[in-house]
């Protein structure tokens, strides 16, 4: 039996992390998609990611902020990583693609948006994240499934 994937809805999470997220990411990650509603047993899944930096008149100082990344709340990777450097210390619209990695999914939890290392500071400047991502709840059933 074929899967007919016009059957699926795939969502698409967009969020602009304003500066002031951006200088606490490593502290407190984004939350840009929720587990809450699905069943013990589901999982969201990450497809990619694009992220795109929108400078403010002042560049971010990474100090030890090191890299991007998408995981799930419980701290599994979900994407590969982006370096903080060269993103959010420009002065133009600097961009990434995250795709995803092999590993451990964790059931009922979030995607999040992880900075490691430490914060970033100074910076007042924008990044726009647009996601897409499995979500088992969000799907046509017919009796032909």
């Amino acid at each position: 039996m074929a899967l007919n994937l016009a059957r699926h809805l795939i969502p698409l999470a967009q969020r602009v992390i304003t500066a002031a997220e951006l200088a606490a990411l490593n502290s407190t990650p984004i939350v840009l998609a929720s587990g809450a509603d699905l069943a013990v047993d589901e999982f969201l899944q990450f497809i990619f990611a694009e992220i795109s930096y929108q400078p403010g008149t002042t560049p971010f100082t990474i100090g030890s902020a090191t890299n991007f990344a998408i995981g799930y709340s419980g701290g599994a990777s979900a994407s590969g990583t982006v370096a903080a450097t060269g993103l959010i210390d420009q002065t133009s619209v600097t961009g990434a693609m995250l795709q995803p990695v092999s590993g451990k999914v964790l059931a009922k939890t979030d995607l999040v948006l992880t900075l490691a290392g430490g914060n970033p500071s100074a910076g007042n400047g924008t990044l726009l994240v647009k996601m897409v991502y499995r979500d088992p709840a969000m799907r046509v059933l017919d009796d032909d499934f």
